[in-house]
């Protein structure tokens, strides 16, 4: 029933499932390097927007 919904309830138990609450603490990725050799990369951090640049970074040198 909606009336009886607890706000703090849902935010601790349901917030995580929604993107508006959330943000990004860890990217993890991985590519098999031309070698054959599988690479893997984990970034992880509290400032979002700094492990979204680094992020990119990755990508860029993997692309080139």
């Amino acid at each position: 029933r909606q009336q009886e919904r607890n706000p703090d309830f849902d935010y601790r138990y349901f917030a995580s499932i929604h993107g508006d609450f959330g943000k990004i603490v860890c990217l993890s990725m991985g590519y098999i390097h031309p070698g054959g050799k599988i690479k893997l990369k984990s970034l992880h951090g509290h400032d979002e927007s700094q492990l979204l640049n680094e992020f990119n970074e990755v990508i860029r040198s993997i692309n080139g």
